[in-house]
């Protein structure tokens, strides 16, 4: 549904782009895709599922010293810093871990010592709103 909403905004970036042609360039409509139609299902069922066995539920895991609100001021802000990153880098971490670290990389092994030190050095910080 994005590329749907980008083909509106930016219709000569979407028509340009090979990978994104294929869902919302031209005529076609991201709605005639297969894979968003089964991402929706896979949601709905999943969802429906939940309420069959009264596993649906509103809450934030948080510690006992942190407020909801402010849990979910740091899940955004942490989500909006990666998700910069990951634009800045051309990829995330993960791809990062297993292609690069699939095939031996140093500097895909480098990168994941750098990430995990950087976690462990800021849970230190942050370790008392979970306490």
């Amino acid at each position: 549904m994005l590329f749907a909403l980008e083909a509106k905004i930016a219709p000569d970036l979407v028509n340009n782009n090979p990978y994104l042609v294929r869902f919302a360039g031209g005529d076609s409509s991201p709605l005639d895709h297969w894979l968003l139609w089964t991402v929706l299902g896979l949601m709905a069922g999943g969802f429906v599922s939940g309420l069959i066995g009264r596993r649906v539920r509103v809450e934030t895991q948080r510690g006992p010293s942190i407020s909801a609100p402010t849990r979910l001021v740091f899940a955004v802000l942490g989500g909006v810093l990666v998700g910069y990153a990951a634009q800045l880098a051309r990829g995330c971490t993960s791809g990062q871990a297993l292609s690069g670290g699939a095939v031996l990389s140093a500097g895909s092994w480098a990168f994941m010592f750098c990430v995990f030190g950087g976690g462990y050095a800021i849970a230190w910080f942050v370790r008392r709103l979970w306490n």
